[in-house]
């Protein structure tokens, strides 16, 4: 029977082990502290010297403003110029200077500029380096008024009040009454109700050759329209109804001119009423009850 011999283990050195688990010398430690700190403060410098760079090179006159141009409509050109001027010093401070024409706050300009001129539809700004800020401006298209007596209003096409005017500078636009004025900038009437009017505009007065002199509402205590009576400057008016398809109660209107009021019995006619689908009345100014036309 063999006898077990343990094996012999040389002992780990010392000197080894103490090397491995050893930390860096004090003075590299110190040294190491000494270079990080300097390189934040060398950090922090450098971002105070930019800084105050920025700020001067802001303050440079040679980047500021030198020319406001205004394109688009020549009768807003001089007041959107203004207005630009007096809106970059209220913005300019002791940390900035709005006046710079890279620091132009541009979208705050642009909404600026819509919400002090109802008559401008939209505004596009760009900036040169020689110090030109362009200002293209594109005027709100108007299209009808609305009028109380004497004092109107002009709507644009997408419904918002414009500006106000006597009703002798309404023009030949298409007069909207019945409804309270509202102040420019505010929207008179909504998208639907636009396009039914300008329907009318253009149907009634263009392809039919009425003269069309005034589109008078008639509203519920909710607002809500309960009739639209589209009034001729001959004398006689048409009841539509808001709810109908105002292209329908046109050719409606087409086929009652054709077959019993021609353009020369008109002069005799009160109203004609086109509110019911399929049917068709009107009223001669002679006459004390209403006659149902012949719509086929």
């Amino acid at each position: 029977m063999s006898k077990y011999i343990p094996r012999y283990r040389k002992p780990s050195s010392p000197s080894a082990s103490g090397r491995s688990n050893r930390s860096r010398p004090p003075e590299k430690h110190e040294k190491s502290q000494v270079l990080v700190v300097l390189a934040r403060l060398l950090s922090g410098v450098f971002l105070i010297l930019l800084l105050v760079g920025l700020w001067y090179a802001s303050r440079w006159e040679a980047l500021n403003v030198s020319r406001i141009e205004v394109t688009g409509s020549e009768t807003l050109a001089s007041e959107v110029q203004s207005r630009t001027d007096d809106y970059l010093d209220i913005r300019s401070g002791p940390v900035r200077n709005a006046r710079n024409v890279f620091l132009v706050p541009v979208t705050g300009l642009e909404a600026y500029l819509l919400e002090e001129f109802p008559a401008i539809a939209e505004v596009v700004i760009t900036r040169s380096v020689a110090g030109v800020l362009a200002i293209e401006v594109i005027p709100r298209e108007v299209v009808a008024a609305s009028c109380q007596e004497n004092r109107c209003v002009l709507i644009g096409r997408d419904g918002v009040a414009v500006e106000y005017v006597s009703r002798e500078q309404v023009g030949d636009r298409v007069v909207i009454s019945g409804v309270e004025l509202r102040r420019p900038g505010e929207v008179q009437f909504g998208e639907r109700e636009m396009s039914w009017f300008q329907t009318i505009d253009r149907m009634y007065r263009e392809e039919l050759g009425l003269p069309l002199n005034e589109i008078a509402i008639s509203l519920s205590k909710d607002d809500v329209i309960l009739e639209v009576q589209v009034r001729m400057s001959t004398g006689y008016y048409l009841r539509l109804d808001f709810e109908t398809d105002v292209v329908y109660q046109g050719e409606v209107l087409r086929r009652v001119f054709a077959s019993e009021l021609p353009e020369e019995r008109r002069s005799e006619v009160e109203y004609i009423d086109l509110r019911i689908r399929n049917r068709a009345y009107y009223k001669l100014r002679s006459q004390n009850e209403e006659t149902e036309a012949t719509i086929e």
